[in-house]
């Protein structure tokens, strides 16, 4: 193999080659040129590398905020719209005692909602009976719809305390002869003190309590006996923290999700 086949294989499993262009006798030496170069980057180079920076910073400033700043804002107003929302009247100011409905039809029930300006919402009413959303009064039908349509589960902390705070839910089933109103108690921190506003709420005297404590799911519950619209009828109050019934990121730790029953 000759040596000009050797040079071209050499060129060929090399794609750089050093420059041995000094020769002194039989030894050859790297050309020198190289280390003897200005260290110093020419101007209209610097320029160039002066705009690339330039670029690449304000694509890394225009990153941070469409990222991390506009996450912060998005979390800052989130707080600031729960705010909002547990800063109106509370569930507790509007839910009607169950003496004031236990016995009535269902057209009653619904007549005397009207008459007192409660903006309700069928969720399902049937031939047994009732299922009806009382939503807060600064809330539209039409919003409202809108936020229960993938249940409460679904729902930012924001829209859940706009749909939730001064709302109950009342259902009846005439067959069964039982009336359970829900809501969620934003005011009494605890399920043992959401528990007593309830029951003072619902005007049942602590005497009439036969039963009372924390059951196997949690409910913190009382229960007992007394006549309540036309009848003696037995009534069970269960309240539990809501973070325990929903996961809600951003929720007040102090909601407590409340359950009356009356049969």
């Amino acid at each position: 193999m000759t040596d000009n086949t050797l040079t071209a294989l050499d060129r060929l499993l090399h794609i750089w080659q050093p420059d041995y262009n000094n020769r002194q006798g039989n030894v050859n030496y790297l050309d020198q040129g190289s280390l003897t170069r200005p260290q110093k980057m020419p101007r209209n180079q610097m320029l160039i590398a002066a705009a690339i920076i330039a670029v690449g910073a304000i694509i890394g400033i225009v990153f941070l905020y469409n990222t991390i700043w506009a996450s912060y804002q998005a979390r800052v107003q989130e707080q600031q719209n729960v705010a909002q929302n547990l800063e109106r009247t509370g569930a507790l100011a509007t839910v009607p005692a169950m003496s004031s409905i236990v016995g009535l039809s269902d057209a009653d029930i619904l007549d005397s909602f009207d008459e007192q300006g409660y903006q309700i919402v069928d969720v399902g009413s049937d031939d047994t009976g009732l299922s009806v959303y009382r939503i807060p009064a600064d809330t539209s039908t039409a919003e409202a719809a809108i936020l229960l349509a993938g249940g409460i589960g679904s729902l930012t902390a924001s829209q859940a305390t706009q749909i939730l705070n001064g709302a109950w839910y009342l259902s009846t089933d005439s067959t069964a002869g039982t009336y359970v109103m829900r809501y969620v108690d934003f005011e009494s921190d605890s399920p043992e003190a959401a528990l007593e506003a309830a029951l003072a709420n619902q005007g049942f005297s602590s005497s009439s309590i036969q039963d009372s404590g924390v059951d196997d799911a949690g409910n913190t519950y009382a229960t007992g006996t007394g006549v309540i619209g036309d009848s003696t009828r037995t009534w069970k109050i269960s309240t539990i923290p809501f973070s325990d019934a929903y996961s809600i990121a951003g929720m007040p730790d102090s909601a407590v999700y409340v359950g009356i029953r009356v049969s």
